[in-house]
């Protein structure tokens, strides 16, 4: 007797659909993870690229000081400041 009322409130088709639909909310799911991975991935090399281009800057600032630009001409180029006689005053004329 409970066949028969099983079969009469549930048609046989209902289970194949039912684990379908199972089926791909678990699919579902699991794309939903590997994207949020991979955005997780992305966002931690943007943020890095932006660490290292933010040292890099500060690298170029540190490089560009007058202080690093007489040490490097006295160092590699071998400039001195100019002596008094080297210093040629030039008159004003409008």
């Amino acid at each position: 007797m409970k066949s028969k009322m099983f079969n009469r409130f549930i048609p046989y088709w209902v289970f194949p659909v039912l684990f379908l639909f199972a089926l791909g909310t678990v699919g579902l799911r699991l794309s939903i993870v590997n994207t949020t991975y991979e955005i997780d991935q992305a966002s931690k090399m943007i943020k890095n690229a932006n660490l290292d281009a933010q040292k890099i800057d500060f690298e170029v600032t540190q490089l560009k000081t007058p202080r690093h630009l007489e040490a490097l001409a006295k160092k590699k180029f071998g400039l001195h400041p100019p002596s008094t006689d080297q210093i040629v005053q030039l008159s004003q004329s409008r």
